[in-house]
């Protein structure tokens, strides 16, 4: 069964108490949010977010530029990620897709990876 994405992306909203100057896409299966025990983790992790971003809707200019991305990456949800992020002038798509972090490596970084951009940056 495929997973169907939330697909929302997060706009910088004027910075509150220690907010980091960071835009980051978070794409998170239904499935993970309804879960149970993981459910509530992520739940959590969605309302932390909510907390600190806008969520803003995927329009037809996003689609468009994500259909144009399909030679260089050919999983159109995987491309709306990054149309939504270049279009809300995202800094970083945080994913665990190593194949999307392998086709957009200046667009992308894991989880991992942006813990250690942010302690490197002190935020």
């Amino acid at each position: 069964m495929q997973h169907k994405e939330h697909m929302g992306h997060y706009a910088n909203r004027p910075h509150r108490q220690r907010a980091p100057p960071h835009t980051a896409y978070i794409a998170i299966p239904y499935s993970s949010i309804n879960d149970d025990r993981e459910g509530n983790i992520m739940r959590h992790c969605v309302e932390h977010a909510r907390r600190l971003r806008d969520i803003v809707a995927i329009d037809q200019e996003t689609c468009d530029e994500a259909l144009l991305l399909r030679d260089r990456h050919d999983d159109f949800e995987d491309n709306l990620v990054i149309a939504a992020a270049n279009q809300s002038h995202c800094d970083v798509a945080v994913t665990s897709d190593r194949k999307l972090i392998e086709h957009f490596p200046k667009r992308c970084v894991s989880s991992r990876r942006m813990t250690e951009l942010r302690t490197s940056q002190n935020l």
